[in-house]
């Protein structure tokens, strides 16, 4: 069986070529505004990496947000054509359940900042949370009790740890007064629960591990770039 996944509800497109549940590849591009023009294109290119045709489809899933009412529009559409023209079956997948797929065994927490104070949020895992909209106090209380992982989609402007100039308002300060000390402490007292960072100027996601050992295991697989993507899906 193989399956096309898209998602265009955030600045990133997503695309992956899933074959049964191996994932053969995954293809992420910034730039909200080519998502319309460059979805068709790169969906080709990737099927055409493995000697496949859009008629080789079995399944179709398309990421419905939450996100970018456009972007959710373009992945939507394209997905519904695809489905349509080769009568396959269709799928829609939370975007949150994307960003958050991958981690075999945990607990993660995704947010997607919806600004004034609130996300876009779930948790997935053995302790599921309905994907809603909350404020990230409350998001972050329920998180509190979570093991391992949490998601955090940064945005742009917020700095990730202190540093000289930004001893305050840093992502970091966040996680310390709502986590306290359930934090790794693998990279010190600056940088407690952080495996990886981005610029200040960036939006992005990154993961904070609460334990050394959920800490150690996401270094090594952000060393050799592995992934796995499980899906949990609603028939649209």
């Amino acid at each position: 069986m193989n399956s096309l996944i898209i998602d265009t509800s955030t600045k990133y497109l997503y695309i992956a070529l899933v074959k049964d549940d191996v994932v053969l590849s995954e293809k992420i591009f910034e730039g909200s505004k080519n998502h319309a023009g460059n979805s068709v294109y790169q969906i080709d290119l990737l099927l055409k990496e493995f000697n496949l045709k859009t008629s080789d489809l079995d399944n179709v899933y398309c990421g419905y947000g939450p996100g970018s009412y456009t972007g959710v529009r373009i992945s939507v559409t394209i997905a519904k054509m695809l489905a349509s023209f080769l009568d396959v079956n269709l799928y829609k997948v939370s975007s949150l359940f994307l960003a958050g797929s991958g981690y075999d065994n945990k607990n993660v927490a995704v947010m997607f900042d919806a600004r004034r104070g609130n996300s876009f949020c779930g948790c997935y895992g053995e302790n599921y949370i309905e994907d809603k909209l909350r404020s990230n106090e409350e998001f972050l209380n329920l998180v509190n009790s979570y093991d391992d992982l949490i998601v955090v989609n940064k945005p742009k402007g917020m700095v990730v740890h202190p540093s000289a100039g930004h001893y305050s308002g840093t992502l970091v300060n966040a996680l310390m007064y709502y986590c306290k000390d359930d934090l790794s402490g693998i990279n010190g007292v600056m940088r407690p629960g952080i495996v990886h960072r981005i610029d200040m100027d960036t939006t992005g996601s990154l993961i904070v591990c609460k334990n050394d050992e959920s800490h150690l295991s996401i270094a090594e697989q952000i060393k050799v770039h592995s992934v796995k993507v499980h899906f949990r899906t609603t028939i649209v």
